[in-house]
This record gives C-alpha cells, sequence and structure tokens, in this order.
C-alpha cells in the first residue's frame, strides 16, 4: 500500500485543527492512535514519518514509546510474511529449537492435555504443537504468529494433528478458550508486554497456565551482543526487558507468578563458530541457567 505525501498533508491538517484545543501530549496521542488505528487503518511506515512531524512542528516528545512501537509493529505486521530476514533461518528454526521444546514439555506440571484446549502464541511452523500433541495430545489447538509465510507452512506441516493456525496480531475473540498457552522466544518482541499479557490472561479459562519461555532478557550477560545478533536476523523490532519487567506485567495481569530456569539436562548441540553463541561456554549457561520458564495461572 502507498500513500503520497500529498494524503499525509491532508491527515497534518486535520490534526492542526485539533492541535490548538489539545494541552495534553496524551490527548494528542490518543487521537493519532484512534486515527491511525480504527479510523484508517494505515498500516505503513509512511506512519512513522507523520508521527515525526508532529513531533518536529510542535516541538513536543510523544511520551508513550509504546505508540511509536505500535505503529512500527502494525507497519510490519501488514508486510510480514516471516519472522527471521532468511527462509533459512526461518526453516532452521524447527530444528534449532527442538531440543529447547523438549525441555518445556518436561517442565509442565500437567502430565496429560487430554481434552484441554491449547494456544501456541507465536507458533512461526507450527513445530512445537507437532511435538506437544506426540508426547502429551490435546483435544484442539491453536497457532498464531504474525507471519503469514510461517502459518502457511505450519497448515501445511500439520495435517495430522487436530490443531489450525491462524495469522493474527491479538487474540480478540478469544477470551476463556484455552486450558494451557505457550510461548517460545516471543516476549522479547513484544512492544507492549502489559497488553500482551492481558489478552492472554483473557483467553485463558479459569485454573488456565500460560508457560513462556524467554533467554533474552536483560539478566542474560551475553544479551547487548546477542541484541544486535538478533535484530539484524529479524524483521521485528527487538526489546530490551529484564526477567523482573516479564514478572510485573504478568502479575500485573492478575496472573500467579511463577519461574524457574531451563536446565536442559541432556547434550546440548554445539555448533562451532557460531555466530551468535560462538563461545561453548556461554551455550551452555543459556540452555542450563539464564533460559527462564514462567508459569503463570490464572486463578479459578
Amino acid at each position: 500500500m502507498c500513500f503520497a505525501k500529498g494524503f499525509f498533508q491532508v491527515i497534518i491538517a486535520t490534526f492542526e485543527s485539533f492541535y490548538l484545543q489539545l494541552t495534553h501530549t496524551s490527548c494528542l496521542e490518543t487521537i493519532l492512535e484512534l486515527f491511525l488505528f480504527d479510523n484508517l487503518g494505515i498500516f505503513n511506515k509512511k506512519t512513522l514519518w507523520l508521527l515525526a512531524i508532529f513531533q518536529q512542528r510542535y516541538n513536543r516528545t510523544l511520551n508513550s514509546t509504546n505508540l511509536l512501537d505500535k505503529v512500527y509493529m502494525m507497519a510490519t505486521v501488514h508486510q510480514l510474511q516471516t519472522w527471521a530476514t532468511t527462509e533459512a533461518e526461518e526453516d532452521g528454526m524447527n530444528d534449532g529449537h527442538a531440543l529447547l521444546w523438549r525441555r518445556m514439555i518436561e517442565l509442565m506440571a500437567e502430565r496429560s492435555l487430554e481434552g484441554k484446549r491449547v494456544l501456541d502464541f507465536g507458533c512461526n511452523q507450527g513445530g512445537f504443537l507437532r511435538m506437544l500433541h506426540q508426547s502429551h495430545g490435546y483435544a484442539k489447538a491453536l497457532g498464531v504468529d504474525i507471519a503469514a509465510d510461517s502459518i502457511e507452512k505450519a497448515r501445511t506441516y500439520s495435517p495430522m494433528i487436530p490443531a489450525r493456525f491462524e495469522v493474527r496480531e491479538t487474540l480478540d475473540g478469544l477470551e476463556s478458550q484455552f486450558d494451557v498457552a505457550f510461548s517460545h522466544e516471543v516476549l522479547y518482541l513484544i512492544p507492549d508486554l502489559d497488553d500482551h499479557a492481558r489478552q492472554i490472561f483473557a483467553s485463558l479459562k479459569p485454573g488456565g497456565v500460560y508457560y513462556a519461555a524467554c533467554g533474552c532478557h536483560l539478566d542474560n550477560p551475553e544479551w547487548q551482543d546477542w541484541k544486535s545478533e538478533i535484530q539484524s536476523m529479524s524483521n521485528l523490532t527487538v526489546q530490551d526487558y529484564s526477567l523482573d519487567d516479564y514478572a510485573r506485567a504478568f502479575d500485573r495481569a492478575g496472573f500467579l507468578v511463577s519461574a524457574r530456569p531451563f536446565q536442559v539436562n541432556e547434550f546440548i548441540p554445539i555448533k562451532v563458530d557460531c555466530s551468535l553463541m560462538p563461545k561453548v561456554a556461554a551455550k551452555l549457561h543459556y540452555c542450563t541457567s539464564v533460559k527462564t520458564m514462567f508459569r503463570l495461572v490464572k486463578a479459578s
């Protein structure tokens, strides 16, 4: 979708008619957000240009970083086909994450998912749901992701399991649907943790559980080096969150929060000269101590 510069000049003129009546930056942000997302549905990176014009013209800083992040996320989502910048990196996740998916499943408190409905948030090509069904079974599952090509591959690769896969940005319309939800290395790509926590909370049935695994956080001693490397491979913006940031967001949403280190208890494959983890010690530390599994319970 392409918009002429004149189109944005019309938008600016429209907002200028509101500007003299605005006394708080938050009001401006609210109108911008409603206008961009609810009315026009502009999912294009040129919306960043619009916000920059406002900031420059009025010499005001938009307080809400989340608004800028949300604009960028929506612009990216509209065009996103894969999470990774290359198809090889995207396809490699199935093999590269298998050991970590197995450990997630081992750490679950639930020994069986018979009769349960499951959500995989950020399902990529569906590999986790296939593995989970083989080991624990479940009645139905939904895998959601914002990458259209990944969802198409998930559908192709998963004809034998009771799961459907959807391109989704939100969980609207899925309130109280799931007994258990999962995400693996997704949290650090979410610009608004509080919104994510609220959506997951709403999607769970009373007594439902969300397992979220994440080794990408500020408490990881390798994070600053990793962040730039991950960003170079990602079509999404990498965020800076600590484990405390994750815990507080889920606590605010109403979850009972608990966590434990991953402590992978099998031999860990080592890729020599890996650009992300060039040192063996760092890979072992990541898989045993740095990587964390949250267990988040929606009280009955």
